[in-house]
C-alpha cells in the first residue's frame, strides 16, 4: 500500500488505535465496516479532513459537527465506466495487484479464500470463450 502513496498503513487486525500516533486528514477505509466503525474513524482524522470508504460512510451529523467531508465510493459497472478504468489500467496511471488467478472452474474455491481473508489484492478468473 505504501508503495501506492499511503503515508501510513494500518494492519485492521490490530485496530487503528495500534497503527495511528497522530490524526491524519484522510483515511480510506477497504475493511468491511458498519457505520459505528466508521463514526469511530472521526476521532482519528484532523477538523476538515476526509473519510472514504468502500462501504459506508460515517454518520453526516457528526462528519459535518467536525466538517469532516465523510463518503463511500462506489464503482457503476456500466460500459462506459469500465472502459474507462481499463484505460486507466492500461495506462499505467493506476495499478492493480493481482495475487492468483483460477480457472472458472474452481470459483467455490475463490469464494471460500475471500471468505476466509486469504488473499491480498485481487483474484483473477480466468474465462474461457
Amino acid at each position: 500500500v505504501r508503495s501506492l502513496g499511503a503515508n501510513e498503513v494500518i494492519d485492521y487486525r490490530k485496530g487503528i488505535s495500534a497503527g495511528l500516533n497522530n490524526k491524519v486528514d484522510a483515511i480510506f477505509n477497504l475493511v468491511a465496516a458498519d457505520q459505528n466503525y466508521m463514526n469511530g474513524l472521526l476521532d482519528f482524522i484532523n477538523d476538515r479532513g476526509t473519510l472514504v470508504s468502500s462501504v459506508v460512510p460515517a454518520n453526516p451529523e457528526l462528519s459535518a459537527q467536525r466538517q469532516i467531508r465523510s463518503s463511500a465510493m462506489w464503482v457503476h459497472p456500466d460500459s462506459k465506466t469500465l472502459k474507462t478504468i481499463a484505460g486507466l489500467i492500461d495506462n499505467k496511471t493506476i495499478q492493480i495487484h493481482i495475487t492468483q488467478t483460477f480457472p472458472l472452474e474452481k470459483l467455490g474455491e475463490v469464494h471460500k479464500l475471500s471468505l476466509d481473508g486469504k488473499t491480498n489484492g485481487k483474484v483473477l478468473i480466468r474465462v474461457k470463450v
